[in-house]
């Protein structure tokens, strides 16, 4: 027989020879060994451990990417929101602070009358306690011009409380005064204008 003969009848019978793995006791087909060359040999259980484990590396990586996709549009969404927001930011905290200030003085007006009545803007009022309780400068806030200012205290309550509040009215009546205006700055520098 010829060797090119030979290699095609060989190669028609390999299917119908059969082996058994001595690994694994599986049956097979000649057709289906491969040819490996010697070395350490992995026992079949220990090749299909490592198939499952080298898929589910695979199926991890398969949902990082995933994931990861699914970050980048979040992160964009993100990114987004928040140029929108930092060029709006101005705006919003101006309106807050409105809506702050416009609760605020409703809220301290409903429990004080005194300078709701008058129509005074709470940021006009300085506090002194005694025996002056309130300094204020109507307009000041609005940083309009003013040519009024008012001392608020409560009514005396002793003959020393009524000479003290006695005396500062005549002092302004007579118009013995006079203005200084002393500034404080975060140093703790004092200047005198």
């Amino acid at each position: 027989m010829e060797i090119n003969n030979f290699l095609i009848f060989f190669y028609k019978e390999q299917h119908f020879i059969f082996g058994i793995c001595p690994c694994c006791a599986e049956i097979f087909q000649l057709s289906d060994a491969t040819i490996f060359m010697p070395g350490r040999k992995i026992p079949l259980p220990e090749l299909k451990a490592i198939q499952i484990e080298e898929n589910k590396v695979e199926q991890a990586q398969q949902k990082l990417d995933l994931l990861s996709g699914k970050w980048e549009k979040l992160n964009d969404k993100y990114e987004d929101k928040k140029m929108l927001y930092d060029s709006e930011e101005p705006e919003i905290i101006r309106k807050v602070k409105i809506t702050g200030r416009r609760k605020a003085n409703n809220l301290i007006n409903k429990f004080d009358s005194t300078f709701a009545k008058k129509n005074i803007d709470l940021h006009d009022i300085n506090l002194l306690f005694y025996p002056v309780e309130y300094i204020v400068f109507p307009g000041m806030t609005a940083k309009k011009d003013f040519s009024n200012i008012y001392l608020y205290s409560k009514k005396p309550r002793n003959s020393k409380d009524e000479r003290l509040i006695k005396s500062i009215d005549g002092t302004l009546k007579k118009g013995n005064i006079d203005f200084l205006v002393i500034r404080i700055d975060d140093k703790g520098k004092i200047t005198y204008e």
